[in-house]
């Protein structure tokens, strides 16, 4: 019986787990505010992914939660700074 019912949990557990693939996609698809900084300690990221670059002295950014690789900054070694006044992805 014992064994029966640790097979039953194993085959449930497997059963619920699943291996999402990673997205595969050539280009960074976050986005930029474009507000206006003066130093890389002005921007932060915003968005449910962290894929908006934003003035750190704005309202957070909202947007929906629906995860896609292609908001990876680190894949794309990418950082939320303050570039030539404005933040943005560099």
């Amino acid at each position: 019986m014992n064994k029966l019912l640790l097979l039953f949990c194993f085959l449930l557990l497997t059963a619920c787990t699943q291996t999402i693939p990673e997205e595969t996609t050539s280009d960074f698809c976050g986005s930029s505010t474009y507000d206006s900084c003066t130093t890389d300690s002005d921007c932060t990221t915003g968005g449910c992914s962290g894929q908006i670059c934003q003035s750190s002295s704005t309202e957070p950014s909202i947007s929906t939660c629906e995860y896609q690789g292609c908001y990876n900054s680190e894949l794309y070694s990418l950082s939320c700074a303050c570039y030539e006044q404005k933040c943005s992805w560099e």
